[in-house]
Formats: C-alpha cells, sequence, structure tokens
C-alpha cells in the first residue's frame, strides 16, 4: 500500500509537471521530493512487520521506475506545451527525447542485469555490482562515473529536481536527465569484469 501511495504522488508529481504552469512546475517538484520520503517507508514497514518479499521487493523498484518516467515524461511535455512556436522548439523536442531515452535504456539494461545475474529486485543490487567493477579495472573515464554514483540515487536527484522546478528551470531537468541516464546505461553495459555482460546484452 505504501508503494502504491508512493507511485501516487509520483503520477501527481507528473500531471503538475505538465501543466507548463510555474507554479503548477514548483508543486510536481514538492511531490516528487515527498515521493522520495514516503519511498523510504515501504521497506521499513516490511522490514518492521516481517513481510518481506521478492513481490514487494520487484514492486517497489517497478512503482520507483514508473514514477522517474512519467515524471520525465510530464516534464518533457510541459516544456513542449510552454515552449511551442518559439525557434528553440526543435531542440527542447530532441532533448526531451534523449532523456527519456536514456532513462529507459538505463532501465531496462539494469532490469536486464537483475534478471540474468542476480536474485535480487533491486536496482541498488546493479549499482554497486558494476560501481565495483568500474572502480577495480574500468578507464579513467568509467571510474569517474562510478564515483558519481551518489547523484542517481533518488534521495540526492530529488532534491535538486525540487530546487530546479521552484527556479523553474526544468529544462536543466531535462538536461540533466540526458547526460546522467545516458551515462548510466552505457557504465552499467561495458562495466561489467572483462565485458561479459555487454556481450550477453548483445547476444541476447
Amino acid at each position: 500500500q505504501m508503494t502504491l501511495v508512493t507511485l501516487g504522488l509520483g503520477i501527481a508529481a507528473a500531471l503538475l509537471a505538465a501543466a507548463g504552469d510555474r507554479i503548477a512546475l514548483a508543486w510536481g517538484g514538492f511531490l516528487f521530493m515527498m515521493a522520495s520520503i514516503v519511498d523510504g517507508c515501504d521497506g521499513e514497514i516490511a522490514k518492521l512487520t516481517y513481510t518481506q518479499t521478492k513481490r514487494g521487493e520487484w514492486l517497489d523498484t517497478i512503482c520507483d521506475n514508473l514514477s522517474y518516467v512519467f515524471f520525465i515524461a510530464g516534464l518533457s511535455y510541459g516544456v513542449l506545451l510552454r515552449e511551442a512556436g518559439l525557434p528553440h522548439f526543435a531542440q527542447l523536442a530532441v532533448l526531451s527525447g534523449i532523456a527519456l531515452y536514456g532513462l529507459l535504456a538505463a532501465l531496462g539494461i539494469m532490469y536486464f542485469y537483475l534478471l540474468r545475474y542476480t536474485e535480487s529486485g533491486s536496482l541498488v543490487t546493479v549499482y554497486k555490482d558494476v560501481g565495483d567493477d568500474l572502480k577495480a579495472e574500468a578507464p579513467w573515464a568509467l571510474k569517474a562515473i562510478a564515483k558519481l554514483r551518489f547523484t542517481v540515487k533518488r534521495d540526492f536527484f530529488a532534491v535538486l529536481f525540487m530546487v530546479l522546478c521552484f527556479a523553474d528551470r526544468p529544462v536543466w531537468i531535462l538536461a540533466l536527465t540526458a547526460v546522467a541516464t545516458n551515462a548510466i546505461w552505457a557504465a552499467v553495459l561495458i562495466g561489467r569484469r572483462q565485458f561479459g555482460f555487454a556481450r550477453a546484452v548483445l547476444k541476447d
């Protein structure tokens, strides 16, 4: 139930971000942050009541990720709605597409990793495994990405997104999402030891 409340807050945040209005955007950022806070409750409730299950773990992960996709999609719609008819509309449309592509690609590859290589339903497993490999043997550029893992944790970017929504900077959110998510899927794809994971993805 708490997981579904989190998803509901994420959907509400996305709808507000899609309005194309500055005040609605600020409220959307606030609800996105609230969803992040509430997201920390479902796992604690499960631990305290001894009701942890693999299904609950996957439900938590899927609902969290849906809220990310909905929010970025809603934000993209809101930006394009606000900027319709302006000279840089096409560039913003491309930026929105890159951000959504990067997010979906990153999530898709991480889900593939979870299903094929782990018994877990939590993306934290992917962050840890790939981060350890990147720090151990990757080129310097990918090692730098590994050191920035904290930026893709919800408790960090939810605060950042809220601040940018309050400042009426939705395009900055799209730009950061485009860069971060495409860096994530590239790092996960080639970051496994001896690049075995990349070969498995390409083979499948």
